[in-house]
This record gives C-alpha cells, structure tokens and sequence, in this order.
C-alpha cells in the first residue's frame, strides 16, 4: 500500500545550476515541491547531515557554508523511495543510474584528498524515513 510521505532534499553547490532541471525532474515523477529555499547552510547544519563525515571530507564539504545550496521539501506516495531511485543510490555519481540526478549532474570523477575521495553529486537526500525526519526538522529550523 502506497502512502503520502514529505521528504528533504538539498541541491549542492555544484548542482546549483541545474536547479531548474532537477526540480522538474522531481516534478515529472509526481512529487510535488511543497516548499523550498535558497540560503547558506550554518556549519552546524553539516553536522547534523553529514554526522559521520571523517575530518578531511568535514573540510571538503564546509564549502557549501560559502556557497548558496537550495533546501526544499517534496510531498508524494512513497517521496523518500522515490527521491532516493530519482536521486541515485550511490554516492558516486558514476555508479548510479543513467538517468538519476547524480549521474546527470554530478561529477563522475571523485576529488582526492590524500587517500579521502570526495563525490561531488549534486544533492542529498535522506536515504530512509529515519534521515528524512532528521531531515525535515533540520530545514524547518533553517527556513
């Protein structure tokens, strides 16, 4: 049995301008963007949705603290199976899907760091319904 769920997603800074395309490639599925927002994401944002981040990637991504990342929250039957299959499963954007949104606006080769490889996708997304609460009350305090 299918059920209406509300999901988070954040379009990074290197999808930023394919924000357009990935919204719609949201839309066309069927989830409906309810809400979103263009803003600088505080530092204490990235800990609470990259908590196990090893000190190297936690440098590599406090970029997007100085880069405008887009939040925004989608309304579906199924919307955090969905944004996941839309998204892609991997977080190498290579190793996802052809027709994802990792593999089409992603970078498909990883920034290296010493021995820290670094995929910049595009957008995160919460992985199952316990992430997507996390999620959701994390983008409620930003807006």
């Amino acid at each position: 049995m299918e059920t209406t769920e509300t999901t988070a997603y954040l379009i990074k800074p290197e999808g930023m301008c394919n924000k357009r395309a990935i919204r719609e490639i949201i839309n066309k599925d069927g989830l409906i963007i309810v809400r979103k927002k263009i803003l600088l994401l505080p530092e204490w944002a990235i800990d609470i949705l990259y908590p196990k981040l090893s000190l190297d990637l936690k440098i590599i991504t406090i970029t997007m603290l100085a880069t405008p990342v887009e939040i925004g929250f989608v309304r579906g039957n199924e919307a955090v199976k969905r944004l996941l299959i839309l998204s892609g499963n991997d977080v190498d954007p290579a190793r996802c899907d052809s027709e994802s949104i990792r593999f089409r606006f992603g970078k498909r080769n990883a920034i290296m760091f010493g021995a820290t490889a670094y995929y910049a996708n595009a957008i995160h997304r919460p992985r199952n319904k316990a992430e997507s609460e996390r999620d959701i009350a994390l983008f409620h305090r930003l807006l």
